[in-house]
């Protein structure tokens, strides 16, 4: 899928001047420097998580095989992606002895505070710039259409509530009935420790600042590499934010690393601040293919480290 929406937006690309930007334009020093804070921003995403793991149990290296884990969990999704996610509590459950159910749980409540902090950019970059969004829309009116023929089909409501409906009554069986002493309710039990620990946890006011940290690191990531390129001298940090809104939905795409939906999304936002489509097509390219193997790289060099981390201290899977 990624390769195909790549296809699709290079097909008609001059690598020409795509390599004249590469060897001649980018300046490598900026854009190595971004990609550290990408790093940066895993590592305070494993700390924020050590935090959730704390009332769970062993705390041995607790902090160490978080943000260890979390940095090889980026890796591990450039197989497939949302497999990070599964690999990430599997190993945990190696190294700290937590079950599986209860560490996913965490990582619910890890990815929902993505989901938070993503919709309260999106309300500040709309508010900052709505005509940017209005034109988003115009430009690409395939995405209201759809919206709207979902919401008015009724099969759609159907399975909503229908999901609603069964999500209930695994509630009801596996976590109010005393009965629920099975492998599948003492999970879900488990599942929701995992949940609570939103709740639990003593450190509250850190795992706030860690996850403004997470997404300040995120920002820094894109906005420093428009120093990196002569062509992006007149945007500013207002034109990033638009751009990073739309990335972090990109993202969520279920290809690899946003592959296609990221590069469109920074085009598509380049070209309407006034970026020529062939600089913001090559911009896109180089900035993605950069930072994608950078992170993918310090993930496999984490996941070959983690045992060497937890030489003779792994707990019993």
């Amino acid at each position: 899928m990624g390769l195909l929406l790549l296809w699709l937006l290079y097909r008609k690309m001059d690598f020409r001047s795509l390599g004249r930007t590469l060897t001649e334009e980018a300046d490598w020093g900026i854009l190595i420097l971004a990609s550290l804070f990408g790093t940066l921003g895993n590592f305070f995403r494993g700390w924020r998580w050590s935090i959730l793991l704390e009332p769970l149990g062993n705390k041995a290296k607790l902090f160490g095989n978080s943000a260890l884990t979390v940095q090889g969990n980026y890796a591990v999704n450039m197989v497939l992606p949302r497999l990070g996610e599964i690999w990430r509590c599997s190993t945990m459950k190696v190294y700290t002895g937590i079950p599986f159910s209860r560490l996913l749980g965490t990582v619910v409540v890890d990815r929902g505070m993505d989901v938070v902090v993503a919709a309260i950019l999106a309300a500040a970059a709309a508010m900052l710039n709505l005509p940017f969004f209005l034109n988003f829309f115009e430009q690409n009116p395939q995405f209201v259409t759809k919206v709207e023929t979902l919401s008015r089909n009724p099969l759609f409501w159907v399975l909503v509530i229908g999901v609603f409906l069964f999500l209930g009554w695994v509630a009801y069986r596996f976590l109010f009935r005393k009965k629920s002493n099975g492998k599948v309710g003492s999970a879900i039990t488990n599942l929701w420790e995992g949940l609570k620990t939103v709740f639990t946890m003593r450190r509250k006011w850190e795992f706030l600042l860690h996850t403004i940290l997470i997404w300040i690191s995120y920002f820094l990531q894109f906005y420093l590499t428009f120093y990196a390129f002569d062509f992006m001298s007149g945007l500013g940090w207002q034109e990033a934010l638009m751009t990073f809104v739309l990335i972090t939905f990109a993202v969520a795409a279920p290809v690899q690393g946003g592959i296609g939906a990221w590069h469109f999304m920074v085009i598509f936002s380049l070209v309407f601040f006034g970026v020529s489509r062939t600089d913001a097509s090559s911009f896109a390219l180089i900035v993605h293919t950069l930072q994608t193997l950078w992170t993918t790289v310090v993930g496999v060099l984490c996941i070959v480290f983690l045992p060497f981390y937890n030489r003779g201290g792994s707990a019993k899977a």
